[in-house]
């Protein structure tokens, strides 16, 4: 059962996370919107002309996509709380246990999503992110994409009935 106790706890400090995070973008929304503005007009990045075609310059669609992300973590956020709550309803039923995690598992595969997709794949690779010396956030996004995925990976693994 301290296995099953640690998975829900996972997925529950997850969604404290996320929602920290969403919360923090919402209640002071200029702060990462120069962040996402910066990255998509690519103005700190080397500039090569080869690339520059890539910038985006519209701030509609800086809005759009800085509340797209927001969205995408509140969501997940909520997935991990339904989710986690759910885990530790049923701890003392493996069985139960492993079927209730689907929310918890969708949560976390959105929150994958936010990290690795766009913030490693889309910012960091395709805006190159990692060209700026000011508007860089690859070590973080890493880091979290990386936990994100051992979270997602621990929560996955069927657990045994045995309560050890």
């Amino acid at each position: 059962m301290f296995t099953r106790t640690a998975k829900a706890g996972a997925v529950l400090l997850m969604a404290a996370y996320l929602s920290l995070v969403a919360f923090g973008n919402v209640t002071d929304y200029g702060a990462n919107l120069g962040f996402v503005t910066h990255v998509m007009t690519m103005d700190t990045t080397f500039r090569s002309e080869a690339s520059m075609w890539r910038a985006v310059h519209s701030p509609a669609l800086h809005h759009a996509a800085y509340i797209a992300i927001i969205a995408l973590q509140a969501a997940a956020a909520l997935l991990c709380w339904i989710g986690g709550v759910r885990l530790l309803s049923r701890l003392r039923e493996p069985h139960l246990f492993h079927a209730a995690k689907a929310p918890a598992l969708a949560g976390l595969g959105l929150g994958a999503f936010i990290w690795f997709g766009l913030f490693l794949v889309v910012a960091n690779e395709w805006f190159l992110m990692w060209q700026s010396p000011e508007w860089n956030a690859k070590p973080t996004a890493f880091n979290l994409a990386l936990l994100t995925f051992l979270i997602l990976v621990f929560v996955a693994l069927r657990d045994n009935d045995v309560d050890a």
